[in-house]
């Protein structure tokens, strides 16, 4: 049986950064068709949301040892997976995914998982679609940078993402109740 507390402290020891876990999952968002993701900052509380067409395997893509992917994969830069990047980020994190109609919901606290597998998510019939993944307690030494740190932080997403914003989709940075930051593309 693997050890998967053990397993968790050595993705948590990785090094990676803040660019790393974004990218991650602008490029899961892109690759899902969608044409606006919004990072929202709030408190200890981060949500990644976008208006792509969901996944239709939740228990794949969240399940340790599985790899999912997609014919339509065409970003893939950061080949960090969901799963690396919520172990790093860790704490209880929030995902609902909309695929054909179909709502999934799960919650997992991956400091407390034991088991190799996720369980099974929430279903329920929708006419929505997109992607919610929210880190709900992110730890003190994972802080959001602010600043000149964040300032840079946008830059390097807009850059890595410019060809993406060419063709008209969108990043949004929000921190609070604060006024979005639509992230430029450079020229």
């Amino acid at each position: 049986e693997p050890d998967v507390p053990g397993t968790m402290a050595g993705a948590r020891s990785r090094s990676m950064e803040w660019r790393d876990i974004l990218g991650e999952l602008i490029d899961n968002a892109f690759d899902a068709g969608a044409t606006r993701v919004e990072i929202i900052v709030n408190g200890r509380e981060i949500t990644i949301e976008d208006d792509g067409v969901g996944c239709d395997d939740l228990e794949k893509m969240l399940t340790m040892g599985r790899h999912s992917r997609k014919t339509t994969t065409r970003h893939g830069r950061y080949g960090v997976g969901l799963k690396d990047a919520a172990w790093w980020v860790g704490g209880p994190t929030l995902i609902v995914t909309i695929h054909n109609g179909t709502r999934r919901r799960i919650r997992l606290d991956w400091d407390r998982m034991t088991e190799w597998s996720a369980p099974a998510p929430l279903v329920e019939k929708t006419d929505k679609r997109g992607t919610s993944i929210r880190f709900e307690a992110i730890g003190k030494e994972r802080r959001f940078p602010d600043g000149e740190r964040l300032e840079k932080l946008l830059a390097e997403l807009a850059f890595t993402y410019t060809p993406a914003l060419k063709d008209n989709r969108q990043i949004v940075f929000r921190r609070g109740r604060g006024e979005p930051v639509i992230l430029q593309r450079f020229r």
